[in-house]
């Protein structure tokens, strides 16, 4: 290589290397978002056969008028047994409890759910088609909590968010579009929430994907946070109380089938009986996470999850005050451009370029050389 050609290499690059500098600074604090590393599709598709084990456990505080503080805490295990999947996605679970308790002042109580379980029909984005117990029952309404994340029907970036409308007492059934099959059968309910009528506005339960996380076994898992306004109402079960809750949950959902891996719902709200005292219900803790009965292990959370900050929006920064506004582009014939500053004589001049643009550089070491 001539020196002359060396000299050349070397302008390039010194012009070349500030420009690709400065766009990695830029973009350094952004992750990618290509859709092979950070974008997925949530759909519900377990496997047909399988079983998946889930442990509760929950915890809370009630501040009892006249009694004062009250600490309550439980736990309880579900199976989910995955008994088939129709030409349409929906899927037909068995739902089965077991062991669930609650304490509170050194007492147990169990917990009624049903006991030869339920079924549900479950479509694709994860939303409750139907139930075979009516709203009376409390494990319709635990299953319609297990599953009030339904899956949009888009791929998802980190920072997306979305929302779905979420009445765990609602007694209207429903029918996937594009099957006209007769669906089975239960006993009529009306819908047992006081101050969620027909034309009561429907609540909103909102999501935002907050990580993509990586599994071992090469998988990945959609971290998620929700905000959920939780309504509910016991009268039917005899307790005479009704109740509203929010909660915020951060879970885990498996990229392969849609199975909730882990989830950790924290939130406050307010108890109200028959008798018209009102109970306020804090420091609310309830974790469900999938379980090995053979080892009694539960999984653990993958990662701590935070809201993804927006991206910053480019705009055009303001002119400061002692500064000339750029005019506006005219429909007069532009000037030609004038020559570019020479060595020498314009060399001090205001229009040459600034001491650190490459062309100056790269102009300056040419004549070095």
């Amino acid at each position: 290589m001539t020196r002359r050609h060396l000299v050349a290499w070397l302008v390039v690059m010194g012009m070349a290397l500030p420009a690709l500098a400065q766009e990695a600074a830029e973009d350094a604090p952004y992750p990618n978002y290509s859709p092979a590393q950070d974008r997925l599709m949530l759909r519900y598709a377990p496997e047909v056969g399988a079983t998946r084990s889930y442990r509760f456990v929950w915890s809370f505080d009630l501040d009892v008028p006249l009694s004062g503080k009250r600490q309550s805490e439980g736990e309880g295990v579900l199976y989910l047994h995955c008994a088939s999947i129709d030409e349409s996605g929906v899927v037909t679970l068995e739902a089965s409890f077991e062991g669930f308790r609650n304490r509170m002042d050194g007492t147990t109580y169990n917990v009624d759910f049903p006991k030869d379980g339920l079924t549900l029909l479950i479509d694709p984005s994860r939303q409750v088609v139907w139930t075979s117990e009516g709203l009376e029952s409390i494990g319709a309404l635990l299953m319609r909590s297990f599953f009030a994340v339904v899956f949009p029907g888009s791929r998802l970036e980190v920072g997306a968010e979305w929302s779905n409308e979420l009445s765990l007492m609602d007694g209207a059934e429903r029918q996937p579009s594009g099957r006209p099959s007769i669906w089975p059968r239960r006993r009529s309910s009306s819908d047992v929430l006081p101050d969620d009528g027909r034309n009561a506005p429907r609540r909103q339960a909102r999501h935002v994907l907050a990580a993509v996380v990586p599994l071992e076994e090469g998988s990945r898992a959609a971290g998620v946070i929700s905000n959920v306004d939780v309504t509910f109402s016991l009268e039917a079960y005899g307790l005479g109380t009704k109740g509203q809750l929010g909660v915020e949950m951060h879970s885990e959902y498996l990229e392969s089938t849609g199975e909730l891996r882990w989830a950790r719902a924290t939130g406050a709200g307010r108890l109200q009986t028959l008798a018209v005292v009102s109970v306020p219900v804090t420091n609310l803790v309830v974790v469900a996470a999938q379980w090995d009965p053979r080892t009694g292990e539960s999984v653990e959370a993958l990662a701590e999850y935070h809201r993804p900050l927006p991206r910053p929006e480019v705009t055009t920064p303001e002119p400061a005050a002692d500064e000339e506004p750029t005019p506006e582009p005219s429909d007069a014939a532009e000037k030609p451009a004038e020559a570019a500053p020479q060595e020498g004589a314009d060399a001090g001049s205001g229009d040459e370029l600034p001491p650190d643009h490459p062309l100056r550089r790269g102009r300056t070491e040419v004549v070095a050389a």
